[in-house]
């Protein structure tokens, strides 16, 4: 943990080096770029998991695998509980841009030639971003005119070119210089317009605040001294009782605060669970788990055998279903037990088989 906490202070101080070739919110828009777009690769790499290709869930497990090691390398402080994720650090923050765009690059544009769908370009296209404006910083800044002229001329002197530029100038140039001179005489004139013309003051004429009639002379000031009342009996001793009172009674407050507060919490956490659950609009996050479930039941019975697998993933379903739809499930098991109730009751009044069977023989016997 210390060396990952060191290892961000680091990379925060060389973020705010002022004689660092980029300014700051460039390297801070490629961090920015890292760390959501792991986030957002992450999202969508589980909701394209939901797909019957599979070359494209292959490409999903590839951009949960670059959303992963996007957060890791850009926000190892959201990647503490990793026991590795020191080394990571280390490793991101000894990389040069070059190295950081050519990652970013590969991790993001694999996944979308891979499996041209929207989770995979929008998943995976903010760690090409990511990727392009490392790319950017790798190449630095553009230099200036004079020294491109000079690295491809080497008998250009910029002393002669600024001669020959005083003597020819455009009639771009001439127009605004008049312009510009023209704008100085408005500001001058508009100075001179708005100036306070008001009387100088006249340092003869001054005088000293003593001599002004308004303040009275120094009078001695005098001393007064804090006589402390005298405590009434018992005061002293009521005081103490009251003051640990109230010490003791703010401590075991604080401590039903604290359980106030952490019961509200359950209480407000249990709400928004039930809410999501039944919100029609996660049909998604719900199809994703059912999903999730089934193939957690076909994994575990692959050594069972054909009915196995199909018990087991059965068993995965409903189990999914019924955690994510807990009320259809309810209907549908009681549904099911009023029909075998019914059912029940009507095999106990049915009549024996073989009193049946002598009504029948007795009803086919023609008459004598």
């Amino acid at each position: 943990m210390g060396a990952a906490a060191s290892g961000m202070q680091t990379q925060m101080q060389a973020e705010h080096d002022p004689n660092a070739n980029f300014p700051w919110w460039v390297r801070f828009v490629a961090k920015g770029l890292g760390i959501v777009g792991g986030f957002v690769a992450i999202f969508f790499g589980i909701l394209g998991l939901i797909s019957l290709d599979p070359k494209c869930i292959f490409a999903m497990l590839l951009q949960l695998v670059g959303g992963c090691l996007s957060i890791a390398l850009e926000a190892p402080f959201c990647c503490m509980f990793v026991d590795f994720i020191e080394r990571i650090a280390q490793f991101s923050e000894t990389r040069k841009y070059w190295h950081k765009a050519v990652l970013f690059g590969v991790m993001g544009i694999i996944p979308i030639l891979i499996c041209i769908e929207l989770n995979s370009v929008l998943g995976s296209g903010m760690i090409f971003c990511c990727g392009v404006v490392y790319g950017f910083m790798a190449l630095g800044k553009k230099a200036d005119r004079q020294t491109m002229m000079a690295a491809s001329d080497p008998a250009w002197s910029p002393q002669i070119t600024q001669m020959g530029r005083e003597e020819d100038k455009p009639v771009v140039e001439k127009i605004g210089e008049v312009g510009s001179k023209a704008s100085g005489v408005f500001a001058q004139w508009w100075s001179l317009t708005t100036s306070d013309r008001r009387p100088k003051p006249v340092p003869e004429r001054a005088c000293t605040i003593d001599q002004l009639p308004i303040y009275p002379c120094d009078l001695p000031q005098t001393e007064y001294k804090f006589i402390p009342e005298e405590p009434l009996p018992l005061q002293r001793e009521f005081a103490t009782v009251r003051v640990s009172f109230l010490r003791e009674y703010e401590r075991v407050a604080s401590r039903f605060s604290i359980v106030d507060s952490a019961v509200n919490k359950t209480t407000d956490a249990a709400m928004k669970v039930n809410r999501y659950v039944n919100e029609e609009w996660t049909v998604l996050p719900k199809a994703a788990a059912i999903t999730v479930g089934g193939m957690a039941g076909f994994v575990l019975g692959l050594k069972r055998g054909s009915f196995g697998r199909l018990l087991t993933s059965s068993l995965g379903l409903v189990t999914m279903a019924a955690f994510c739809y807990p009320h259809e499930a309810v209907d549908v098991v009681r549904t099911g037990i009023a029909h075998s109730e019914q059912a029940w009751e009507g095999f106990k009044e049915s009549p024996n088989p073989s009193e049946v069977k002598k009504v029948t023989k007795d009803a086919l016997t023609p008459p004598k």
